[in-house]
């Protein structure tokens, strides 16, 4: 065979591939472009082995096959540079910081049901103390068993999402959710066994805090998968369906608040989970359509599956223990009048839920740094080599800051906002005349002030998520967690039940300094964290 042919050959190769690795590889492109050994005898050689062997020979040596294959290697990485280059600020800012409020959107649409209808799907103006109570109780008690499983489906399940294993995405789903549902019966009962033994709430109002724990762990369990697909709308749309249910039963069919909530519940549960089972089937029929062969669809051993998901699973279950310990502090603290240990209090639930309004405009920030982040990483990874991690290092830090800034910026002005609305409101509306009081208005500015800094860790928390770094997130989370504990338990008992709120400060401080001296720990050696990370 001539030179001419093998310069041929090669050419064809190199710009099919780019750099060969090895003989093997050349012999596999050769006979990808249908050369068999029938052909390389032709060609004058023993098989297509040998031929394979003389391309990448001739890549390797040949000087004109060298500059071709950098070339052709240059045009490769620019078009890898090109798919992962982030969507311009003009089309991805509007996109997310919409997404920012309809993740807020299902508690505005709760808080403006039980204004405009004195109930939402849980919530009832109604309610006498020991009631609400004991569904206050229940709620804490689902939140805080499902949240770990919801954690582990949020970061397993986007693990393979990200890969395009959508069956896998949906396998592990499921399986935490299934785990998740005995775990909720498992608990119930030793519950209920809990509240029998220790009158800590009525006893008439046992069974209705079982109900409620159980119906919104289900809810909860329900819409993980959502909420895993960050298709934030659809949580809203099974929220708003299953208070439309209750509406229905309550106004129509004069049913009990209590049948209505439970109907609505498991109503917007199943439509959560069934919307994230058809919404993950949709994208594996349309992946499936452009993909040769099916990818694997067996999960790994549960063992590691266990493995890799704890310390998601830990955090989940530390960071909305800490997001209630000021709620349960403020039920059993120092008060003029509590008939049970558990003793909920209406106004301290008022302020604390009047600064989570505040929380919309920095939601937007939150969402949008989480996705753009997303975009940054493997884009920048591609643009700066190994021999320049301090570029890739600084533009990371330098986003860093300015969502940071632009986030205390939103958190700042959607305290004001949220403060002066409610306040004005109070004329038009009688029954938030009747909510507010003094210490409403003090619990609301400890309150944002706290919420503000546990947005801020959350958003340092996105940082080490993405390299991979749980530990660190955990270990400020825990240390929170303690610290609003212990703060919060003193200064409820000693003073008045609502100064657990400053449990919540005292924790949301140790948040956020912790979660960003390991973030900042993080980025000041960011090319070892992100080798290391994936």
């Amino acid at each position: 065979m001539s030179q001419t042919e093998i310069d041929r050959l090669t050419e064809e190769v190199t710009r099919r591939v780019g750099r060969l690795e090895g003989p093997a590889e050349a012999v596999a492109v050769l006979e990808s472009i249908g050369i068999t050994d029938d052909e390389a005898r032709e060609m004058g050689r023993a098989d297509v082995f040998q031929l394979g062997y003389e391309v990448f020979e001739h890549q390797a040596e040949d000087a004109g096959a060298r500059r071709l294959r950098l070339e052709v290697e240059s045009e490769f990485r620019q078009e890898e540079l090109d798919s992962r280059r982030p969507t311009g600020l003009g089309t991805f800012l509007p996109r997310f910081f919409l997404k920012g409020f309809t993740f807020g959107a299902p508690m505005v649409i709760m808080i403006f049901a039980v204004l405009i209808l004195l109930y939402s799907l849980w919530a009832y103006f109604y309610f006498d103390i020991p009631r609400g109570t004991a569904i206050a109780v229940g709620i804490v008690a689902s939140y805080l068993v499902t949240a770990g499983f919801m954690q582990a489906i949020g970061r397993r399940g986007l693990m393979y999402l990200r890969q395009d294993m959508q069956v896998l995405s949906l396998k592990i789903s499921m399986l935490m959710v299934l785990l998740g549902i005995v775990t909720v019966v498992v608990t119930g009962i030793l519950f209920w066994l809990f509240l029998s033994l220790f009158p800590v709430i009525a006893p008439d109002e046992i069974p209705v805090a079982i109900l409620y724990f159980v119906s919104l762990s289900l809810l909860w369990l329900g819409l993980s998968i959502v909420y895993m697909l960050q298709q934030e709308i659809w949580f809203s749309i099974a929220i708003a369906i299953g208070i439309g249910v209750v509406y229905y039963l309550r106004e129509y069919l004069n049913t009990s608040i209590i049948v209505a909530h439970q109907a609505g519940i498991i109503a917007a549960a199943v439509i959560g989970l069934v919307i994230g089972i058809v919404l993950l089937s949709l994208r594996e029929a349309r992946l499936r359509r452009g993909r040769k062969q099916p990818l694997a669809g067996k999960l790994p051993r549960f063992s590691v599956i266990v493995y890799s998901v704890a310390p998601y699973f830990a955090y989940g279950l530390v960071y909305f223990g800490f997001l209630f310990t000021d709620r349960i502090m403020s039920w059993t603290g120092r008060a003029d009048f509590r008939q049970y240990f558990f003793w909920f209090q209406s106004d301290y639930e008022v302020g604390l839920n009047w600064a989570l309004i505040s929380l919309l405009f920095s939601l937007g920030v939150l969402e949008f740094t989480v996705y753009r982040l997303g975009e940054l990483v493997p884009f920048l990874s591609q643009t700066h080599s190994v021999l320049r991690t301090r570029q890739f290092t600084g533009e990371i830090t330098s986003f860093y800051r300015r969502s940071v800034l632009a986030y205390v910026v939103a958190a700042v002005v959607g305290a004001i906002i949220a403060y002066f609305v409610v306040q004005a409101l109070v004329p038009h509306i009688p029954l938030l005349d009747t909510l507010l009081n003094d210490t409403s208005v003090y619990v609301f500015i400890v309150a944002s002030i706290s919420y503000l800094l546990v947005v801020w860790s959350l958003l340092n928390n996105v940082f080490l998520f993405s390299f991979s770094r749980p530990a660190f997130a955990l270990k400020a989370a825990t240390a929170a967690l303690i610290v609003n504990l212990v703060v919060g338990f003193l200064l409820s008992r000693i003073f008045v039940y609502w100064f657990a709120v400053f449990g919540l400060l005292a924790g949301a401080i140790v948040f956020w300094a912790l979660s960003t001296y390991y973030t900042v720990k993080m980025l000041r050696n960011l090319d070892y964290y992100s080798y290391s990370a994936f």
